[in-house]
Protein backbone atom coordinates (compact mmCIF):
# COMPACT_ATOMS: atom_id res chain seq x y z
CA UNK A 1 0.00 0.00 0.00
CA UNK A 2 2.64 2.79 0.63
CA UNK A 3 4.50 1.89 -2.11
CA UNK A 4 1.65 2.46 -4.48
CA UNK A 5 0.77 5.54 -3.21
CA UNK A 6 3.75 7.04 -4.51
CA UNK A 7 3.37 5.49 -8.13
CA UNK A 8 -0.26 6.85 -7.93
CA UNK A 9 1.15 10.25 -7.34
CA UNK A 10 3.74 10.19 -9.72
CA UNK A 11 0.89 9.25 -12.51
CA UNK A 12 -1.92 11.16 -11.45
CA UNK A 13 0.19 14.22 -11.87
CA UNK A 14 3.29 13.91 -14.46
CA UNK A 15 1.48 10.68 -16.61
CA UNK A 16 -1.86 12.69 -17.07
CA UNK A 17 0.21 16.17 -17.38
CA UNK A 18 2.42 14.47 -20.01
CA UNK A 19 -0.49 12.84 -22.47
CA UNK A 20 -2.79 15.77 -21.95
CA UNK A 21 0.20 19.09 -22.81
CA UNK A 22 1.46 20.69 -26.15
CA UNK A 23 4.67 20.87 -26.06
CA UNK A 24 6.56 17.31 -27.48
CA UNK A 25 10.25 18.13 -26.89
CA UNK A 26 12.02 15.40 -25.32
CA UNK A 27 12.92 15.50 -21.66
CA UNK A 28 16.09 14.40 -19.83
CA UNK A 29 17.27 13.75 -16.50
CA UNK A 30 20.92 14.14 -14.80
CA UNK A 31 22.07 11.28 -13.52
CA UNK A 32 23.96 11.35 -9.92
CA UNK A 33 27.25 10.00 -9.24
CA UNK A 34 28.04 7.63 -6.97
CA UNK A 35 31.88 8.61 -7.25
CA UNK A 36 32.20 11.05 -4.12
CA UNK A 37 31.25 8.30 -2.26
CA UNK A 38 33.72 5.76 -3.13
CA UNK A 39 36.63 4.21 -1.03
CA UNK A 40 35.11 4.63 2.42
CA UNK A 41 37.44 2.28 5.06
CA UNK A 42 34.64 0.07 6.70
CA UNK A 43 33.87 -3.15 8.48
CA UNK A 44 33.81 -5.60 5.36
CA UNK A 45 32.51 -8.36 7.64
CA UNK A 46 28.60 -7.27 8.01
CA UNK A 47 26.05 -5.35 5.39
CA UNK A 48 25.69 -3.34 8.44
CA UNK A 49 25.55 0.68 7.93
CA UNK A 50 24.44 3.78 6.13
CA UNK A 51 24.11 2.66 2.44
CA UNK A 52 24.51 5.38 -0.70
CA UNK A 53 22.46 4.02 -4.02
CA UNK A 54 22.58 5.99 -7.17
CA UNK A 55 20.68 4.54 -9.99
CA UNK A 56 18.68 5.06 -13.22
CA UNK A 57 15.35 3.70 -14.81
CA UNK A 58 13.35 4.03 -17.70
CA UNK A 59 9.27 3.34 -18.01
CA UNK A 60 5.94 3.83 -20.38
CA UNK A 61 2.28 4.32 -19.46
CA UNK A 62 -0.80 4.00 -21.15
CA UNK A 63 -4.14 6.17 -20.54
CA UNK A 64 -7.54 6.83 -21.88
CA UNK A 65 -5.98 6.47 -25.35
CA UNK A 66 -2.68 8.24 -24.28
CA UNK A 67 0.59 7.31 -23.89
CA UNK A 68 3.48 8.68 -22.24
CA UNK A 69 7.34 7.31 -21.01
CA UNK A 70 10.11 8.71 -18.72
CA UNK A 71 13.56 8.70 -17.42
CA UNK A 72 14.47 8.19 -13.82
CA UNK A 73 17.50 9.59 -11.80
CA UNK A 74 17.74 8.89 -8.81
CA UNK A 75 19.93 8.90 -5.17
CA UNK A 76 18.94 7.07 -1.91
CA UNK A 77 20.73 7.03 1.58
CA UNK A 78 19.55 3.77 3.45
CA UNK A 79 20.71 2.19 6.52
CA UNK A 80 20.97 -1.49 6.64
CA UNK A 81 21.12 -3.09 10.70
CA UNK A 82 20.30 -6.51 12.19
CA UNK A 83 16.98 -7.45 12.86
CA UNK A 84 17.59 -9.58 16.12
CA UNK A 85 16.75 -12.60 14.48
CA UNK A 86 20.03 -13.22 12.48
CA UNK A 87 18.72 -11.33 9.47
CA UNK A 88 18.68 -8.19 8.70
CA UNK A 89 16.36 -4.78 7.73
CA UNK A 90 16.51 -1.78 5.51
CA UNK A 91 15.07 1.48 6.10
CA UNK A 92 12.03 2.50 4.21
CA UNK A 93 11.66 5.94 3.14
CA UNK A 94 7.83 5.28 3.76
CA UNK A 95 8.26 4.61 7.58
CA UNK A 96 9.83 1.78 9.08
CA UNK A 97 12.16 -0.88 8.14
CA UNK A 98 11.40 -3.49 6.09
CA UNK A 99 12.47 -7.51 5.76
CA UNK A 100 15.64 -7.63 3.66
CA UNK A 101 16.24 -11.04 2.27
CA UNK A 102 19.56 -12.74 2.08
CA UNK A 103 20.79 -15.47 0.20
CA UNK A 104 24.52 -15.79 -0.05
CA UNK A 105 25.51 -12.56 -2.28
CA UNK A 106 21.99 -12.29 -3.41
CA UNK A 107 19.71 -9.61 -1.71
CA UNK A 108 16.27 -8.67 -2.46
CA UNK A 109 13.94 -5.88 -0.49
CA UNK A 110 11.19 -3.33 -0.98
CA UNK A 111 8.94 -6.23 -2.51
CA UNK A 112 5.12 -5.52 -2.96
CA UNK A 113 2.38 -7.78 -4.66
CA UNK A 114 -1.00 -7.15 -4.67
CA UNK A 115 -3.98 -7.04 -7.24
CA UNK A 116 -2.67 -3.58 -8.99
CA UNK A 117 0.94 -3.43 -7.92
CA UNK A 118 4.02 -5.76 -8.25
CA UNK A 119 7.46 -4.02 -7.68
CA UNK A 120 10.74 -5.00 -6.09
CA UNK A 121 14.48 -4.58 -5.23
CA UNK A 122 17.06 -6.98 -5.92
CA UNK A 123 21.06 -7.19 -6.27
CA UNK A 124 24.21 -8.44 -5.84
CA UNK A 125 26.95 -7.84 -2.76
CA UNK A 126 30.33 -7.98 -2.86
CA UNK A 127 32.68 -7.41 -0.31
CA UNK A 128 29.99 -6.78 2.23
CA UNK A 129 30.93 -2.91 1.26
CA UNK A 130 29.09 -2.74 -2.89
CA UNK A 131 25.85 -3.37 -4.89
CA UNK A 132 24.69 -3.62 -8.13
CA UNK A 133 21.39 -4.52 -8.85
CA UNK A 134 17.67 -3.57 -10.60
CA UNK A 135 14.68 -2.82 -9.79
CA UNK A 136 11.08 -3.28 -11.64
CA UNK A 137 7.55 -1.45 -11.11
CA UNK A 138 4.49 -2.60 -12.64
CA UNK A 139 0.86 -0.56 -11.82
CA UNK A 140 -2.82 -1.03 -13.09
CA UNK A 141 -5.28 1.21 -12.03
CA UNK A 142 -9.28 2.28 -13.26
CA UNK A 143 -12.52 -0.14 -13.00
CA UNK A 144 -11.02 -2.66 -15.90
CA UNK A 145 -7.30 -1.69 -15.16
CA UNK A 146 -7.20 0.45 -18.49
CA UNK A 147 -4.51 3.06 -17.34
CA UNK A 148 -0.92 1.29 -16.79
CA UNK A 149 2.66 1.98 -16.07
CA UNK A 150 6.00 -0.01 -16.74
CA UNK A 151 9.01 0.71 -15.09
CA UNK A 152 12.45 -0.89 -15.12
CA UNK A 153 16.12 0.37 -13.76
CA UNK A 154 19.44 -0.26 -12.48
CA UNK A 155 21.34 1.03 -9.60
CA UNK A 156 24.80 0.48 -7.76
CA UNK A 157 25.59 1.28 -4.77
CA UNK A 158 28.46 1.61 -1.58
CA UNK A 159 28.78 1.37 2.11
CA UNK A 160 29.79 4.44 2.99
CA UNK A 161 29.52 4.06 7.39
CA UNK A 162 29.22 1.15 9.83
CA UNK A 163 27.17 3.54 11.50
CA UNK A 164 22.88 2.31 11.67
CA UNK A 165 22.10 5.39 13.46
CA UNK A 166 19.70 8.35 12.09
CA UNK A 167 21.24 10.65 9.92
CA UNK A 168 18.66 13.25 9.53
CA UNK A 169 15.58 15.14 11.29
CA UNK A 170 12.57 15.90 10.09
CA UNK A 171 11.21 19.59 12.16
CA UNK A 172 7.57 20.41 11.76
CA UNK A 173 5.84 23.50 13.18
CA UNK A 174 2.05 23.61 12.96
CA UNK A 175 1.02 25.39 16.40
CA UNK A 176 3.23 22.71 17.98
CA UNK A 177 7.18 22.13 16.69
CA UNK A 178 8.36 18.43 16.49
CA UNK A 179 10.82 16.96 15.44
CA UNK A 180 11.43 13.21 14.07
CA UNK A 181 14.31 11.16 13.09
CA UNK A 182 15.29 10.22 9.13
CA UNK A 183 16.51 6.72 8.30
CA UNK A 184 16.22 7.00 4.53
CA UNK A 185 16.44 9.94 2.07
CA UNK A 186 15.68 9.52 -1.36
CA UNK A 187 16.06 12.03 -4.23
CA UNK A 188 14.40 11.31 -7.75
CA UNK A 189 14.21 13.56 -10.90
CA UNK A 190 11.72 12.23 -13.29
CA UNK A 191 12.01 13.30 -16.91
CA UNK A 192 8.18 12.41 -19.38
CA UNK A 193 7.40 13.08 -22.39
CA UNK A 194 4.28 12.10 -23.70
CA UNK A 195 1.96 11.59 -26.94
CA UNK A 196 0.67 15.50 -26.02
CA UNK A 197 3.21 17.47 -23.52
CA UNK A 198 6.54 17.01 -21.40
CA UNK A 199 7.68 17.66 -18.22
CA UNK A 200 9.78 16.85 -15.55
CA UNK A 201 9.26 15.66 -12.04
CA UNK A 202 11.09 16.57 -8.36
CA UNK A 203 10.37 13.70 -5.36
CA UNK A 204 12.17 14.14 -2.68
CA UNK A 205 10.78 11.22 0.18
CA UNK A 206 12.35 10.79 3.68
CA UNK A 207 11.36 7.96 6.04
CA UNK A 208 11.88 7.58 10.11
CA UNK A 209 11.31 5.14 12.67
CA UNK A 210 7.70 5.47 12.03
CA UNK A 211 7.04 8.70 9.92
CA UNK A 212 7.29 9.39 6.51
CA UNK A 213 7.35 12.81 4.65
CA UNK A 214 6.99 13.01 0.51
CA UNK A 215 7.38 16.24 -1.38
CA UNK A 216 6.67 16.35 -5.26
CA UNK A 217 6.79 19.16 -7.75
CA UNK A 218 5.66 18.82 -11.44
CA UNK A 219 7.02 21.49 -14.28
CA UNK A 220 5.50 21.34 -17.47
CA UNK A 221 2.90 22.69 -18.99
CA UNK A 222 0.74 23.07 -16.04
CA UNK A 223 2.46 23.19 -12.71
CA UNK A 224 1.23 21.03 -9.68
CA UNK A 225 3.35 20.64 -5.94
CA UNK A 226 2.34 18.11 -3.44
CA UNK A 227 3.62 17.76 0.37
CA UNK A 228 2.39 14.59 2.07
CA UNK A 229 3.62 13.92 6.10
CA UNK A 230 2.48 11.17 7.99
CA UNK A 231 3.79 11.94 11.55
CA UNK A 232 4.14 9.36 15.01
CA UNK A 233 2.06 12.41 16.61
CA UNK A 234 -1.75 11.61 17.03
CA UNK A 235 -1.15 9.83 13.85
CA UNK A 236 -1.00 13.53 12.38
CA UNK A 237 -1.29 13.28 8.67
CA UNK A 238 -1.28 16.64 6.19
CA UNK A 239 -2.02 16.53 2.27
CA UNK A 240 -1.60 20.00 0.27
CA UNK A 241 -2.01 19.59 -2.97
CA UNK A 242 -2.40 22.76 -5.87
CA UNK A 243 -4.74 20.44 -7.72
CA UNK A 244 -6.99 21.17 -4.77
CA UNK A 245 -5.90 25.14 -4.51
CA UNK A 246 -3.78 24.51 -1.87
CA UNK A 247 -0.70 26.70 -1.54
CA UNK A 248 2.98 24.46 -1.92
CA UNK A 249 6.58 25.54 -2.10
CA UNK A 250 9.57 23.25 -0.97
CA UNK A 251 13.02 24.41 -1.70
CA UNK A 252 16.16 22.60 -1.79
CA UNK A 253 18.63 25.38 -0.08
CA UNK A 254 22.17 23.37 0.82
CA UNK A 255 22.75 20.57 -1.17
CA UNK A 256 26.30 18.52 -0.80
CA UNK A 257 27.78 14.98 -1.03
CA UNK A 258 27.05 14.45 2.52
CA UNK A 259 24.26 17.25 3.29
CA UNK A 260 20.26 18.16 2.66
CA UNK A 261 18.85 21.24 3.94
CA UNK A 262 15.09 21.48 2.30
CA UNK A 263 12.32 23.52 3.64
CA UNK A 264 8.79 23.27 2.71
CA UNK A 265 5.48 24.60 3.58
CA UNK A 266 1.90 23.93 2.57
CA UNK A 267 -1.59 25.62 3.05
CA UNK A 268 -4.77 25.04 2.83
CA UNK A 269 -8.27 26.64 4.06
CA UNK A 270 -8.01 25.00 7.00
CA UNK A 271 -4.76 24.55 8.25
CA UNK A 272 -1.03 25.10 7.35
CA UNK A 273 2.64 23.86 8.44
CA UNK A 274 6.20 24.34 7.25
CA UNK A 275 9.20 22.45 8.53
CA UNK A 276 12.62 21.60 7.24
CA UNK A 277 14.16 18.54 6.23
CA UNK A 278 18.32 18.18 7.27
CA UNK A 279 20.13 15.47 6.33
CA UNK A 280 24.29 14.71 7.61
CA UNK A 281 25.31 11.77 6.38
CA UNK A 282 28.26 10.12 9.00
Amino acid sequence: MKASFSIALLLSAAFLTACGGSSKSKQTVAEFSLTPYEGRTVNTNSIAGTWVTVGLGQGAGTYDGGSSSFEKAFKNYVVIRENGSGGYEISDCYGGFEALAVNGNSIAFYEYESLDLEASSTGTISNNNQISGSEIGRYTWGESGEYSESYDGTFEGVKISDSVAEFGEITLSDGVTSAYDIYCFSHKSNAWSGSGGSGTLTELEVGGSTNSAQLVKWQGDESWSYIGTYLNRNSTSYDFDTDYGDSVSFSIDEETTSNYVISFEGASDEESVEGAIVIELP
